[in-house]
């Protein structure tokens, strides 16, 4: 699980290059394959959207990168629903104003859903994320995924076996053939030896492998896409936050969203003082609060948020 912290201050130095994001899996397993929630891919399986209000912590600097990118197809982690006790302790640190936005829903989980960013701007969720229960941080596909993690393992098989040439054998881990019966192990072990190699050979390989692995993992999407359709939708629709007290379970959802638009900001009480004798925020219309409660009942009350 991210950290509050982390969770609001989504900059560049959180991004990571599709080199780590795509090759780089610690458990050698099924559920650290990173799915694309690129807005692209996300149309091409779903045309229609879901487009809704929902809400994004972020400082003063975070407010001007939020005028730069509204409309666009970069992607922000938002939510519909944060306990005031988070909202006010993450104020004390970092944030300390709340934008109220418009936009179109990629994917939404009443957890922190644990989304990566690579350097464009996309967004990634690990296959685990999916896969495991909401108790757990996930979207609670479980055996509805079986046909799914086995695509993926098959997936994974034929990029290993076309890029095979990049596996050596070791004295330890066997010939070839041995190393390809792990066909994540595989993967990051080509992976690392591209890094390997000269820049002008890494950065011609890195994009053969990576489109290769976006348009295959498209593929598997696609197979699967009546029940990651539900996976994906299915809290934004309901949008029942459950929260069960003593369990590993975040007191914030998240909802990514891109192509938004800013309606307003909200001035947290640690902050309104600041701004008594204004009345926009780079042109955004604001709203100042003297109680953290007040600006938590809005949230809920705006997005209709069911806590149960």
């Amino acid at each position: 699980m991210k950290t509050f912290k982390s969770f609001i201050s989504e900059n560049v130095s959180r991004q990571s290059s599709l080199s780590s994001l795509l090759f780089d899996f610690r458990r050698h397993s099924v559920d650290d394959v990173m799915i694309p929630l690129g807005s692209s891919i996300i149309e091409r399986l779903w045309p229609d959207k879901i487009r809704s209000k929902v809400f994004h912590i972020t400082d003063e600097n975070g407010v001007e990168q939020l005028k730069k990118i509204q409309k666009s197809k970069k992607a922000i982690s938002a939510f519909f629903n944060m306990d005031s006790y988070f909202l006010e302790s993450g104020i004390q640190t970092d944030g300390g104003f709340v934008a109220e936005l418009t936009g179109d829903i990629l994917v939404a989980g009443p957890d922190d859903l644990n989304t990566e960013v690579d350097k464009s701007g996309r967004r990634y969720m690990a296959f685990q994320t999916l896969r495991q229960g909401y108790d757990g941080g996930g979207l609670g596909g479980g055996a509805k995924l079986g046909g799914m993690k086995r695509d993926l393992i098959s997936m994974f098989k034929r990029l290993v076996d076309e890029y095979d040439e990049w596996i050596e054998p070791d004295s330890i881990l066997g010939s070839v053939k041995n190393i390809k019966r792990d066909p994540f192990f595989a993967w990051e072990m080509i992976g690392t030896n591209i890094r390997a190699a000269s820049r002008r050979t890494q950065s011609f390989v890195f994009n053969m492998a990576i489109k290769d692995y976006l348009d295959e993992i498209e593929k598997v999407m696609k197979k699967n896409s009546k029940v990651l359709k539900s996976l994906f939708y299915d809290y934004a629709k309901n949008k029942i936050f459950r929260y069960e007290k003593g369990k590993d379970q975040s007191q914030w959802d998240e909802i990514v969203v891109n192509n938004f638009v800013v309606d307003k900001i909200h001035v947290t009480p640690a902050y309104s003082q600041w701004y008594e004798d204004d009345e926009t925020m780079y042109g955004f219309p604001i709203m100042r609060y003297d109680d953290i409660w007040n600006l938590e009942r809005y949230i809920q009350k705006t997005t209709k948020i069911k806590n149960v």
